[in-house]
């Protein structure tokens, strides 16, 4: 699983919900999180932290309803809501790890 937030440039490992995780930062190129990416989890507050596509990634949404917005129209799931609420919630996904 892969977890993308702040505005690091480097990949790397943290535990979380008990588990080992990659963490990498929005400033990481798209090729390497490609890399890491079986399960993704993005945290974002405005359209401009966004990939221009997000098929499949889990969006963890601080900023307003027209980032939702565009965060589906790219493809991904969106929740609307701070980034602990929203890993709380998403705990469950890739429970193979």
């Amino acid at each position: 699983m892969l977890i993308i937030y702040g505005d690091s440039n480097t990949v790397s490992t943290e535990t979380w919900d008990g588990r080992r995780v990659w963490v990498a930062g929005k400033g990481v190129s798209e090729d390497v999180i490609q890399t890491y990416m079986d399960s993704c989890i993005m945290v974002v507050d405005k359209v401009s932290d966004l990939k221009p596509d997000m098929e499949g990634m889990y969006v963890i949404n601080e900023g307003g309803m027209d980032v939702c917005e565009e965060v589906v129209l790219r493809g991904a799931y969106c929740l609307n809501c701070n980034m602990a609420e929203g890993l709380w919630r998403l705990r469950g996904i890739n429970n193979n790890t």
